[in-house]
């Protein structure tokens, strides 16, 4: 009897023990769960502040490229500015030249034009010309004729209005020709028809005392500067072209000059030589209503 009670307080130790055991056991679990759920919440958490933190940086690094970015494009639009301010400058100082150019050169077309009108006026009075052998207005530079109506405001307000600026269909517009590239004819000599001979302005032209040198010239051939008495500079201008050229008919004392007899231009309805073979104002070939026929040469 004894033996079989002590195995049932051994046996009833042990469960007790068991349960002691399995006790803790359940707490540890617990416990080791509720460790895993903190750190799993833990983790979150930091990841959450790294990727803010991470964020933060990248802002605060764009951010000061956005500020250099902007310092650099403020120096760029203070060097733009600078340089605007150095091209206004240099464009009003090119203005002021230019105006100043423009003046002289209306001058000077205006000395040009009315000596060239007056050789014209004397050629045709002495009879050593004839209407469609003038200097053609063409052979000045197209370009001068911008200045063609600053020259007529200047001759109006001065009540000098003796010279008539060239038509319009004597001159090319000066729009269609790229700036700085005009026409120069003074550079080339041109020929008087029938006065039979040459004549080089350039080297009147082109210098400093062009106005006198030219005058000078023009007065040693008899033609003046279109003052004094006109029919004595015709006569000497005349008598050196007889000189140069036998063939010029004589000029009598008591001979009046007579206007030739004229024709309208069919192309520009300007009043032309009846026998002249070319427009001089629009340069179109003269047609007759009446033409003659050619000759054979059997006849």
């Amino acid at each position: 009897m004894s033996t079989i009670e002590e195995k049932d307080d051994k046996s009833s130790v042990t469960l007790d023990e068991v349960k002691i055991e399995l006790s803790k056991i359940a707490i540890a679990k617990k416990a080791l769960e509720d460790f895993t759920a903190k750190r799993l919440e833990l983790l979150g958490e930091y990841e959450e502040y790294q990727r803010a933190g991470d964020f933060f940086s990248e802002t605060q690094i764009t951010l000061e490229a956005i500020l250099k970015e902007k310092q650099e494009q403020e120096d760029i639009l203070r060097q733009i500015n600078n340089d605007k301010e150095s091209l206004e400058k240099v464009l009003s100082e090119i203005k002021s030249d230019q105006k100043t150019l423009e003046n002289k050169l209306s001058q000077k077309y205006s000395e040009v034009f009315k000596l060239l009108e007056n050789a014209n006026k004397l050629g045709l009075e002495s009879g050593c010309i004839k209407e469609e052998d003038a200097i053609p207005v063409s052979s000045l530079p197209s370009g001068l004729n911008a200045f063609k109506l600053k020259i007529k405001e200047e001759e109006t307000e001065n009540n000098q209005a003796n010279i008539t600026p060239p038509s319009n269909n004597n001159s090319i517009s000066t729009s269609n020709m790229p700036h700085g590239q005009l026409s120069n004819p003074f550079m080339t000599p041109f020929k008087l028809p029938n006065l039979m001979f040459s004549f080089d302005p350039s080297p009147y032209l082109m210098s400093n005392n062009s106005s006198g040198q030219f005058q000078a010239s023009m007065q040693n051939m008899g033609m003046g500067n279109g003052l004094g008495n006109p029919l004595g500079n015709a006569a000497r201008f005349h008598s050196n072209m007889r000189m140069m050229n036998p063939t010029i008919h004589p000029m009598g004392k008591d001979s009046s000059h007579q206007s030739p007899p004229m024709k309208t231009c069919q192309s520009c309805l300007q009043q032309i030589h009846r026998n002249a073979p070319i427009c001089p104002m629009c340069k179109s070939k003269s047609r007759s209503k009446n033409p003659k026929k050619p000759k054979r040469k059997g006849d």
